[in-house]
This record gives C-alpha cells, sequence and structure tokens, in this order.
C-alpha cells in the first residue's frame, strides 16, 4: 500500500487520503473523502475535480472514491447536486449507491458514496444494517477471483439443500403479514429480521464456541461492550419505529423510547 500525497487534501471545506493498493498484479486507487456541511461549495468542486482530473492520469488503475460528502443525491433541485454530479460524470466516474445512508429525521438522505471510474468486476455494493450511527456503512465487493479454498478466520458455512430450502419456506409461510392495518415500515421492517432470522435458522452453519467467547464480535470488542451494544440496538429499533412527525420534536414522547 503506498500513499499518494499529490491527492490528499485537508482544508476546512474537504478533506482525502489516497492510497494505492496491489491486488495480484492489478493497481487500484482508492480514495476516502469528507466534505463539511458548513464548508465553502465551490472550494470543495474544485478540489473534487482536481481529484478526479488526477485519477484518470493513472492509466491501468481503477479508482474508487468513497466518504461522507453531505452531497444529498436524492435532492435533484439543488444546484450544489447538479454540480457535483456534472463534475463526476465528466470525469467518467459513477456513483453506485442509491439508497439513503443517512437517518437524522423523518426522511433519508442518500449523501455517503463511493464512486469508481470502472465497473466491470464488481460483484456487488449496498450498505449495510447497523444502529452505531446515523450513518449506514457502505461497501463494494470486487471479483478478483481469490482461492474460494483459502481458509477465513470466524466464517460461517453456508449449507443449500432441497430440504432446507424446503424447511426454510415452510416456516416462511406461517409468517402472517396484517396488510390492511400495518404500515408498510412495519411490514417491511418485520419481512427483514424474520427472514434474516430464518435464513440463519436453515442455512448457517456456525462455527462453534465455548463460553461467553460467543458474544464477542471482533477481536477488540469485549463482552460488555457487545452486551451494551446489543441493548442499545434494540432501542434504537424501538426508536425508529415509533418516529412520527407528532412526536418528533416532543422530548417527553421521545426520551420513553430511547
Amino acid at each position: 500500500i503506498n500513499q499518494k500525497f499529490e491527492l490528499c487534501y485537508s482544508t476546512v471545506d474537504f478533506e482525502s487520503l489516497c492510497v494505492e493498493i496491489t491486488v495480484k498484479s492489478e493497481k487500484l486507487l482508492v480514495v476516502n473523502c469528507y466534505r463539511s456541511p458548513s464548508g465553502n461549495v465551490d472550494s470543495f468542486i474544485d478540489m473534487f475535480g482536481s481529484i478526479l482530473s488526477k485519477l484518470n492520469t493513472f492509466k491501468g488503475h481503477k479508482s474508487y472514491i468513497l466518504g461522507d460528502f453531505n452531497v444529498n443525491l436524492y435532492n435533484s433541485n439543488s444546484s450544489v447536486v447538479r454540480r457535483y454530479l456534472d463534475c463526476m460524470f465528466s470525469n467518467n466516474f459513477l456513483p453506485i449507491i442509491s439508497r439513503a445512508t443517512h437517518f437524522g429525521g423523518l426522511n433519508g438522505t442518500c449523501i455517503d458514496h463511493i464512486l469508481t471510474n470502472n465497473i466491470s468486476n464488481i460483484i456487488c455494493n449496498g450498505l449495510i444494517r447497523c444502529n452505531i450511527s446515523r450513518h449506514l456503512p457502505t461497501f463494494v465487493v470486487l471479483d478478483y477471483n481469490f482461492d474460494p479454498n483459502e481458509k477465513c478466520r470466524n466464517r460461517n458455512k453456508v449449507n443449500i439443500n432441497d430440504f432446507l430450502l424446503q424447511g426454510f419456506l415452510n416456516d416462511f409461510k406461517l409468517l402472517k403479514f396484517d396488510l390492511e392495518s400495518d404500515s408498510a415500515e412495519n411490514m417491511y421492517s418485520f419481512f427483514d429480521r424474520n427472514f434474516r432470522t430464518l435464513y440463519d435458522k436453515w442455512f448457517i452453519k456456525s462455527q462453534k464456541s465455548s463460553g461467553n467467547n460467543s458474544l464477542l464480535r471482533s477481536d477488540w470488542i469485549s463482552i460488555g461492550v457487545a452486551k451494551s451494544s446489543d441493548t442499545k440496538n434494540k432501542l434504537y429499533d424501538i426508536w425508529v419505529m415509533n418516529k412520527t412527525r407528532v412526536n418528533w420534536n416532543n422530548p417527553a414522547v421521545m426520551a420513553t423510547l430511547r
């Protein structure tokens, strides 16, 4: 991994860090960016355009730009969005995240982006459901034909056959959706929660663990932090599901849901 200093900025309006990564015989340029929502737009567009232009000078490199740009792609009437997209498209870059990534109010916004000048080897991209912050992590998976037999620590084995598939379908058919009285948001949350539970039940074979070690999500997370995180996530789900225009700005009501 080599840092590309000519593509790194650190100002009050825009920050970027670029590294060159070699995967097998191929070179990738990965740029992590952040734009302050209170920063100067003209300064940001100039620096952003400069980065895109310089990335195109690296022949044989595939480039990926990711970060929090605080530019809501859903706001198509905004002049900032139009200038941002014009700058992007004119340099042959495309956004690959189209779902809402930030939930700071009643409506989600798409402000966390991944941009690339190459989509030929993208397997999938999207968001990770996570309640650590109001931003959902974005990701992109690239195809580099790694050895499928390569050992991976803590990898869960997925088993799918006709018997397991039928068991999954039978359990799924038992779910009851209240299509008349329930909201679309509640129905989707119900579907998503139960689909994940049934998928794990029938198809995922977790590696054996003993004692409280099963609570550890990563080497650096303690058991206490893992338990606290689970509690916070459950409370956050309750809070999100009870947000309405009536109680959103009512501290007394929202305090009972947090």
